[in-house]
């Protein structure tokens, strides 16, 4: 097989790929913002999708969660052009999903009822990531 044969096979398999993302993201959509599903499970799904399945804003979205507006704040203070990557964040500083429990914020001093707010604002949205362009 020649390598224009190769890359048009991968092609097809890269447009096979998206089209199967395409038609179960509106049920991984309906999972995630499934309140009668504890939130932690729902973000442990959430987390562990393809990146294909989630929502990548090219902008700032507007929040209506003070803990988001906060890490909005922090993220924005410190450079020009940040992608914002709220699994990674989430996961780092605040989420234990092998524990499923929430973890104590070490840098907006809020409280767990805050971040379950927040990770029900993202998981609403089915936000995996914006960016911050100024």
């Amino acid at each position: 097989m020649s390598i224009t044969q190769n890359i048009e096979k991968l092609q097809q398999q890269k447009a096979a790929y998206e089209q199967s993302a395409k038609e179960i993201k509106a049920e991984f959509t309906q999972y995630i913002t499934d309140k009668s599903v504890p939130v932690l499970t729902r973000w442990q799904v959430f987390s562990d999708a393809p990146i294909e399945l989630r929502t990548h804003q090219p902008t700032t979205p507007h929040f209506n969660s003070q803990y988001l507006r906060n890490v909005e704040r922090h993220f924005s203070e410190n450079g020009k052009y940040v992608i914002i990557d709220l699994i990674y964040e989430f996961n780092y500083h605040w989420v234990d999903l092998e524990a499923q429990e929430l973890l104590p914020d070490r840098y907006f001093d809020w409280e767990e009822e805050n971040l379950e707010e927040a990770l029900e604002e993202i998981l609403a949205m089915n936000l995996g990531s914006y960016k911050i362009d100024w």
